[in-house]
């Protein structure tokens, strides 16, 4: 009798737990987070995405090749790409990318 009693005992605990844990997170989700998306603006010359589709066109054509390539990007072509390139219009209005330091920082 006592080994079921610690044992229903322990499950009730864990199911509060689990419910305690459910319910927090579920209010922080509802505090912290915004009912529907906010597009996000990015802007981009036409020199900007010219750079980048050229530099985005070497880095296929030696994945083609299957050879080596160093390109670097700034973030206004990665930004620029995808404000205006046709393969990453899924990202359009959803993504902007911001390098600093070496680090590159993503708004979503």
């Amino acid at each position: 009798m006592g080994c079921t009693t610690m044992f229903v005992v322990a499950l009730v605990g864990l199911a509060m737990l689990v419910g305690v844990v459910v319910w927090g997170f579920g209010k922080l989700l509802n505090e912290y987070t915004a009912t529907e998306p906010i597009p996000i603006q990015t802007t981009a010359t036409e020199a900007e995405f010219t750079s980048a589709k050229a530099k985005l066109d070497s880095v296929r054509a030696a994945s083609h090749d299957k050879k080596s390539v160093t390109v670097e990007f700034t973030a206004a072509e990665i930004n620029a790409l995808i404000a205006r390139h046709p393969d990453f219009a899924d990202m359009r209005g959803k993504f902007r990318v911001a390098l600093a330091n070496s680090l590159m920082t993503l708004d979503m």
